[in-house]
């Protein structure tokens, strides 16, 4: 095997973005994974699910704050921290509700294929 120099242009066409693309894009040939048919959709999915967990979070949360300062808080430090604990919880809640989006629109479209490797809870039509 001969050692040459990189030549900058042909890594940067084997590397290029579109290259990149192309093999997140392809498909595997295995008739059982799942293609999720519309990104739009699905984004729109993750991103209602996780605003509505964020809404009902946030307004429980107030709930919760209304309640528990009064009686619990004495002093700034303690504030901050019930501050940060909350902070934290709206984020997790709001991540689990994108997941609960995600898994919603996988098994919308699970449930709407026809292929029984990958719905296998659809019951097939017995021909009479």
């Amino acid at each position: 095997m001969e050692w040459r120099p990189i030549n900058a242009l042909d890594f940067m066409a084997q590397n290029s973005i579109a290259h990149i693309w192309r093999g997140l894009v392809e498909l595997p040939s295995s008739r059982n994974c799942l293609v999720l048919a519309n990104p739009m959709k699905h984004f729109l999915c993750i991103a209602i699910s996780a605003a509505l967990a964020y809404m009902l979070s946030y307004a429980f949360l107030t709930l919760f704050s209304q309640w528990y300062e009064p009686k619990y808080i004495n002093n700034d430090d303690e504030l901050g921290v019930a501050i940060f604990w909350s902070f934290l919880a709206l984020l997790l809640l709001t991540i689990g509700g994108a997941y609960v989006g995600h898994r919603y629109y996988v098994n919308a479209i699970r449930r709407n294929s026809g292929n029984p490797r990958i719905a296998p809870n659809v019951k097939k039509e017995k021909n009479l």
